[in-house]
This record gives structure tokens, C-alpha cells and sequence, in this order.
């Protein structure tokens, strides 16, 4: 499925262990991502650790 929106003005960093529990398959038929407070928020899910991307 497409993305709706625009992009972001950065780019953030999460290491691959923090999305452990994340599910193969979102059921939702719209899925929000967005990073605030350095949280992932993947639909339902929120992880921590995700940090804005250095140059």
C-alpha cells in the first residue's frame, strides 16, 4: 500500500532489537508512524529508543 503525507524533515535511528515484538502484519487498514519523545509509534505499537538521525 502507498504512503500518505509528506515527508519527514528528518530521519531518526532505532536499533533492530527495540522492534523485537513487532508484529510481521499490521491488520489495521491505515497504519500512523511517528516519532515523539523518542518513541516509535508503528499503529498500536510504541518503542523506545529512537533518536534523530546525525549527519
Amino acid at each position: 500500500m502507498a504512503a500518505n503525507g509528506k515527508a519527514w524533515d528528518a530521519q531518526f535511528v532505532i536499533p533492530a532489537e527495540k522492534l523485537r515484538c513487532l508484529p510481521k502484519r499490521l491488520m489495521q487498514d491505515d497504519v500512523e508512524v511517528s516519532v515523539r519523545k523518542g518513541r516509535l509509534h508503528i499503529g498500536h505499537n510504541c518503542f523506545d529508543g529512537a533518536n534523530e538521525k546525525l549527519p
